[in-house]
């Protein structure tokens, strides 16, 4: 494994809780009474958590990088809404709750909209990834993959392209390399002291 350079912050950028979480100022959470993050995780500057529509519930070691959002997933229900005073008909949905494990990267300006989220994955920058998808633990998205919705991608697979599929498997090891990767990245970010 490579040596991870340290990255430092000023702490007037961010905001740490009592469990680690780094939370830049610049960051925008929406609803943020739904989002529950475990502890020692990073936020981004303009990275987006929208727990506004449904709960966000996030493991430990958890990164959102620069410009990336997280928007809860959504379902179309058979029966449409109807308005009860113009009469007017549209669709009808509903938003459920977004599950990431432990050890999850999200790189730059990428949209993740998954119903679920194992353990130990890696989704690189400029990635869509639709709703209704399951990422499985021990899983790499290459940078600008698009996932279509209600994918369900299976453990230890390297996923990539436009639309994505999967192009080969990760080694056995891939949870022991993410856990030392994410805890690397939390703890090469240091704050500079005047």
């Amino acid at each position: 494994m490579f040596e991870m350079e340290e990255r430092f912050y000023y702490p007037k950028d961010f905001v740490e809780t009592n469990t680690g979480n780094k939370v830049n100022k610049k960051t925008i959470l929406c609803g943020s009474q739904q989002i529950l993050l475990s502890g020692k995780s990073i936020l981004e500057q303009d990275s987006v958590i929208r727990a506004d529509l449904a709960a966000v519930r996030i493991g430990k070691f958890f990164v959102l990088g620069r410009g990336a959002v997280l928007k809860p997933s959504y379902k179309t229900l058979n029966k449409p809404a109807v308005n009860t005073q113009s009469g007017a008909t549209g669709l009808n949905f509903m938003y459920s709750s977004m599950n990431i494990g432990e050890y999850v990267f999200v790189n730059e300006n990428s949209f993740v909209q998954a119903s679920m989220i194992g353990n130990h994955v890696y989704i690189g920058q400029n990635c869509v990834v639709s709703r209704g998808v399951i990422i499985r633990d021990c899983v790499s998205i290459a940078d600008n993959t698009y996932v279509p919705p209600d994918t369900v991608i299976p453990p230890f697979a390297v996923f990539a392209g436009n639309i994505g599929k999967q192009i080969g498997e990760l080694p056995d090891c891939m949870s022991d390399l993410m856990e030392e990767f994410s805890t690397a990245y939390y703890t090469k970010l240091i704050p500079i002291r005047s």
